[in-house]
C-alpha cells in the first residue's frame, strides 16, 4: 500500500515542478540576458500552470501554443516553455515519445548556448529526460541521464541539484524494497534542499521528502519513526503552505497524501478509529474533482480494510462501491487489484462464481505488478554507478588528452618561434658574451673580496671589544687587591707588633692569591677565545670526575661540606681534551663549594644515554635568582655574588666551561630555585 504514496508523489512532483516554471518566471521581467521581452512569457506559464493544477492538461497546452503563436523567445523563456510542455505531456496526458521529443529539444537549445554558461538548467533538462525514460521503463538509459546531471552538480557544488539526484536515486531504491536505504537517501536529499532558493517547488519538494522519509522507515518497520516524519511533514505543510495561498488545492492535496500515510501506523497498531479519521479526512480531500483521485482511492481501499477486519460489512461494501465508480473513470492497476481481493474476500461463501471472478482478476492484477515490480528490482544500482563512474573517468581522461595534445600543439608552434627568435638574439648576443663573461667574473671577485674583508673587520672588531672588555675587567678586578697590598705594606712598615704584622702578611698573601687566580681566569678567557685546536684522547669520565672531586676534598672541609660520588660501575670513555673537561669539573665543583653553605653535600653524577654522557655536579646552595640566570654564561658577567663564607667572584668561570664544552660539541646548562641549590649538567658526545 505505501508504494502507492511514492508513485503519487511522482505525480505531484511534476505538477509542482510546472508551477515551479511559472513561479521562477513571475519574478522577473528579464530574460536570461537582461534584455526585455517581447511577450510576457511569464503570466502565460503562471495562467497555464493553475489551468494544470485544475486538470485541465490539453487546456492548458494550447493557452500555451496560441498565446506564443509567432513570438519571438529568449533562451530562458524557450527553455521554460519546452520544459513546461514536456512534463505536462509525459506526466499528466502520458505520451511519453511526445514528451521526450521536447526533452530533447531542451538539450539540443542548451548545448547549442553552450553548457558551461548554463549548468544547472543543463542538469535539470537532463532529470526531464531520464524521467521519462523512467515511466518507459528505460531504467539504464534513465540513470544515465540521471548520473550526468548528478555529475554537473558535483562539478558546481549545486545542491540543489545534487537533492534531485538523491530524491530519485531513493525512489528507485523504495521501489527496490531497499527501504532503509531509501530513508537515509532521502534524508540526504532534504538536507540539500536546506539551502536552496525559498519557492514554492521547493516548498513542495521538501513536504514530499519528509513524507517519504516516513514511508521508508513505514516500510522498515520503524513506526516511531515513521510516525515523527509524517508529523513533521504536516507541521511544514500548516506554517509554509499557507505563504502560497492560490495554491491552496495543491497543499490540500499533499496533506491528504500525508493523513493517509499516517493511518497505515495506527491501523497496524489497532488503533482503528484513530486511523478511520484520518482516512476519512484524506478522502475527503482527494476524492475532489481535479485533486489526487487516485490517492484517495488508496485510502479507500484502507479504510475498506479497517471495516473487513471489524466485521462492519455494510460500511465496507460502502466504501466499495464508491471506490467502484472512481476506478470506473480513473485507472488504477494496484487499487484495482485490491478492490478485488476484498470484493473476493467479502464473496466467498456467499456467491461462489462472482467470488472466483474476482480472484482470477485480483491474481492477474498482481502478477501483472510483480513483473513491473520485478523488472525494477533487476536494475543493480551500485552496478551501474560503477560503470557510469567508470565512463566518466574515461571520458574526463579523453578530453585531459585532447586538451594535453591542444597544448602539446600549441607549444610545439611556440617552440619553434621561440627558436628563431632566439637565433636572431643569439647572434647578437654572441659578439658580447665574452665581455659580459669577463665583467662577470670581475664583479664575482670584488664581491668575494668585499664579503672576506667585512668577515675580517667584523672579526678585528669582535677582538677589540674582547679584550677592550678583558682590559677593562682587570683594571677594575686588579685595582682593589693591587690597593690592598700597597695599604698594607704601608701598615706592616709602621706596625711593631709582630701578631699583626703576621696577620697583616696573610692577609697581603690572601690579595695576591686572588690577584694570580684572577690573571690565571683571564688568561684562560683568552686562550679558549682563541678556540685553537685541542689534543683529544680516550678519557674515563669516570676517573676524571673522581680525581678532580678528589683534589676539591680539602677546600669542601674548609667549609665542612661533603662531595659524594653517584658513578656508574664501568667506565664510560670518551675523547676529549681531558685538561679541558677536568678544568670544566673543576670550576662547577668550586662554584658549588662557594655558593654552598656548611654542613651540605655536593653531589656529582654521571650517567650515559644512547650516545652522550651526561656529567652532573648539584649542590643545596643559594641557587641563582631568576633574573640572573640568562646571564651567568656571559664573559665578565653581570650576575656576580660573592660565596657563602665571603669567596670573591670574577664572573670567568661559567663563560670558561661554556666554551670548552661547545669546543668539544657538547652542551652546558643548568636548573636552579633561589634559596634552595643548583644543579649544572654537561651532555658530551662518546
Amino acid at each position: 500500500m505505501a508504494e502507492k504514496s511514492i508513485k503519487t508523489y511522482s505525480l505531484s512532483f511534476y505538477v509542482g515542478l510546472s508551477l515551479l516554471l511559472a513561479f521562477l518566471i513571475s519574478c522577473t521581467n528579464k530574460d536570461n540576458n537582461g534584455i526585455k521581452g517581447e511577450v510576457d512569457v511569464q503570466q502565460i506559464l503562471h495562467e497555464a500552470s493553475l489551468r494544470s493544477a485544475k486538470g485541465d492538461f490539453k487546456s492548458a497546452l494550447n493557452f500555451v501554443d496560441s498565446s506564443l503563436s509567432g513570438k519571438d523567445l529568449s533562451f530562458k523563456e524557450k527553455v521554460d516553455v519546452l520544459t513546461y510542455k514536456c512534463e505536462v505531456i509525459d506526466n499528466q496526458l502520458h505520451d511519453h515519445a511526445a514528451a521526450s521529443v521536447f526533452a530533447d529539444s531542451v538539450l539540443r537549445l542548451i548545448e547549442k548556448a553552450g553548457i558551461d554558461r548554463y549548468k544547472t538548467e543543463y542538469a535539470l533538462a537532463n532529470y526531464g529526460k531520464g524521467d521519462i525514460l523512467f515511466n518507459e521503463k528505460k531504467y539504464d538509459e534513465a540513470y544515465a541521464y540521471y548520473y550526468k546531471a548528478r555529475s554537473i552538480g558535483k562539478t558546481t557544488l549545486d545542491s540543489c541539484t545534487l537533492s534531485e539526484y538523491n530524491f530519485r536515486l531513493a525512489l528507485i531504491l523504495y521501489r527496490q524494497s531497499r527501504f532503509q536505504e531509501a530513508a537515509d537517501i532521502f534524508q540526504r536529499s532534504y538536507e540539500q534542499t536546506q539551502t536552496c532558493e525559498q519557492n514554492f517547488f521547493y516548498y513542495y519538494r521538501t513536504q514530499q521528502i519528509l513524507d517519504n522519509i516516513g514511508l521508508s522507515y513505514y516500510k522498515s518497520g520503524k513506526l516511531d519513526s515513521a510516525l515523527i516524519f509524517y508529523q513533521k511533514a504536516l507541521d511544514y505543510i500548516n506554517t509554509t503552505g499557507s505563504k502560497y495561498t492560490d495554491r491552496k488545492g495543491l497543499n490540500d492535496m499533499a496533506m491528504a497524501v500525508v493523513l493517509g500515510n499516517m493511518a497505515d501506523i495506527y491501523k497496524q497498531r489497532g488503533i482503528n478509529n484513530t486511523a478511520k479519521t484520518l482516512l476519512k479526512q484524506s478522502i475527503e480531500i482527494n476524492v475532489r474533482k481535479w485533486n489526487d483521485n487516485q490517492d484517495a482511492q488508496y485510502s479507500q481501499i484502507k479504510l475498506a480494510e479497517i471495516y473487513a477486519a471489524e466485521g462492519e460489512n455494510d460500511s465496507m461494501m460502502m466504501v466499495l462501491n464508491d471506490l467502484r465508480k472512481g476506478l470506473d473513470t480513473i485507472k488504477n492497476v494496484r487499487a484495482e487489484m485490491d478492490w478485488n481481493r476484498l470484493m473476493w474476500q467479502y464473496l466467498d461463501g456467499k456467491n461462489v462464481n462472482a467470488a472466483y471472478t474476482h480472484l482470477v482478476n485480483f491474481n492477474a492484477l498482481r502478477d501483472s505488478l510483480d513483473r513491473e515490480s520485478k523488472q525494477i528490482k533487476s536494475v543493480d544500482l551500485s552496478q551501474q554507478i560503477k560503470t557510469f563512474e567508470s565512463q566518466y573517468q574515461i571520458q574526463a581522461l579523453q578530453k585531459d588528452n585532447e586538451i594535453k595534445n591542444t597544448y602539446l600543439w600549441l607549444a610545439v608552434i611556440l617552440s619553434l618561434i621561440g627558436v628563431i627568435i632566439v637565433f636572431f638574439i643569439f647572434r647578437n648576443l654572441i659578439r658580447s658574451r665574452r665581455n659580459v663573461e669577463l665583467l662577470q667574473s670581475l664583479n664575482n671577485q670584488v664581491n668575494e673580496q668585499r664579503v672576506q674583508l667585512q668577515r675580517a673587520f667584523d672579526a678585528v672588531e669582535d677582538k677589540n671589544k674582547q679584550q677592550e672588555r678583558i682590559l677593562r675587567a682587570v683594571a677594575h678586578d686588579l685595582r682593589s687587591p693591587v690597593a690592598t697590598i700597597s695599604m698594607l705594606c704601608d701598615l706592616v712598615d709602621q706596625e711593631e707588633n709582630k701578631a699583626s704584622r703576621t696577620e697583616m702578611v696573610n692577609f697581603i698573601r690572601t690579595s695576591c692569591n686572588n690577584s694570580l687566580e684572577l690573571i690565571a681566569e683571564i688568561l684562560e678567557a683568552a686562550d679558549q677565545s682563541r678556540r685553537k685546536e685541542q689534543e683529544k684522547e680516550s678519557v674515563s669520565i669516570n676517573q676524571l670526575i673522581k680525581t678532580t672531586g678528589d683534589l676539591l676534598q680539602i677546600k669542601a672541609k674548609e667549609k665542612q661540606q661533603t662531595i659524594k660520588y653517584d658513578l656508574p660501575d664501568q667506565d664510560l670513555f670518551v675523547i676529549v681534551n681531558a685538561d679541558k673537561i677536568k678544568r670544566v669539573i673543576n670550576n662547577l665543583v668550586s662554584n658549588a663549594i662557594k655558593f654552598s653553605p656548611k654542613d651540605t653535600d655536593i653531589q656529582l653524577h654521571l650517567s650515559r644515554d644512547k650516545e652522550n654522557v651526561i656529567i652532573i655536579v648539584e649542590d643545596h646552595g643559594i641557587g641563582i635568582p631568576e633574573e640572573l640566570q640568562d646571564k651567568i654564561f656571559d664573559m665578565f658577567t653581570e650576575a656576580k655574588r660573592k660565596g657563602t663564607a665571603g669567596e670573591l667572584p670574577y664572573g670567568l668561570g661559567l663563560s670558561i666551561c661554556k666554551q670548552i664544552v661547545e669546543a668539544h660539541n657538547g652542551t652546558i646548562w643548568f636548573t636552579s630555585i633561589a634559596g634552595e641549590g643548583t644543579t649544572f649538567y654537561v651532555k658530551l658526545p662518546i
